[in-house]
């Protein structure tokens, strides 16, 4: 038997497509055959990735005699793939929720292994000059954004929110005493210390490292 999500259901999966930040237009539905039972399931492809996610079900059999919903991914938390038993329609769409933050950790890391600009970063870093005047504004200007990035993903608790503030002042002051590459292993430090303390796990300390060498090669596309 094929699976049809019913019209709410559908509702149901475009709100939380908006409210993860992306776009209706960014997906495409189509439909593959069950992984655990007969017939066809509905899944939504995310376009030009290889992200997918699957509205399937389970039927009971003799070693497994209930019926449930069952949620197939890519990517998942820590595999490229993976399967998830949902005993509800709400349990279906946490799983939804959760593969669509998967997502957004996945777009947003950066491919260091093809990053142009490592051998330059590696070269200006390993010198642990102090920062030029100049420098010191872009990586200032750089943490500015950063904070405000850190400050819209952490928990909105007024200690999380004030201890990001104090943690980045701090960095920020450490730019007048700190050499190149002896800042940046402080502020990687000092964040990635702090992230699962924020309520932000997704935000890794690839993706600050990242932040950093668009920063020190004066590229700051994320303020664009």
């Amino acid at each position: 038997m094929s699976v049809v999500l019913k019209k709410t259901q559908m509702n149901d999966t475009a709100l939380a497509v908006r409210a993860a930040g992306f776009s209706s237009k960014q997906f495409v539905w189509g439909e593959n055959a069950s992984s655990s039972t007969t017939g066809r399931v509905p899944v939504l492809f995310m376009k030009d990735t290889p992200y997918s996610f699957s509205f399937d079900h389970h039927d009971p059999t003799m070693y497994d005699p209930d019926h449930y919903r069952v949620a197939r991914m890519r990517p998942g938390r820590e595999t490229v793939g993976a399967y998830q038993k949902c005993g509800s329609w709400i349990g279906m769409l946490d799983a939804f929720n959760d593969w669509l933050n998967y997502i957004k950790e996945e777009i947003s890391q950066p491919d260091l292994w093809n990053d142009d600009d490592s051998e330059e970063y590696l070269a200006w870093v390993s010198e642990n000059a102090a920062f030029t005047a100049d420098e010191q504004r872009v990586v200032i200007k750089a943490i500015d954004a950063l904070e405000v990035k850190l400050l819209d993903m952490a928990e909105k608790s007024a200690e999380v929110q004030e201890d990001i503030k104090n943690t980045l002042n701090e960095i920020r002051q450490s730019t007048n005493r700190l050499g190149r590459k002896d800042f940046i292993n402080a502020l990687i430090g000092a964040i990635t210390a702090k992230l699962l303390d924020w309520g932000i796990n997704h935000f890794s300390a690839i993706a600050i490292f990242h932040f950093l060498v668009n920063a020190a090669n004066n590229k700051l596309p994320f303020l664009n």
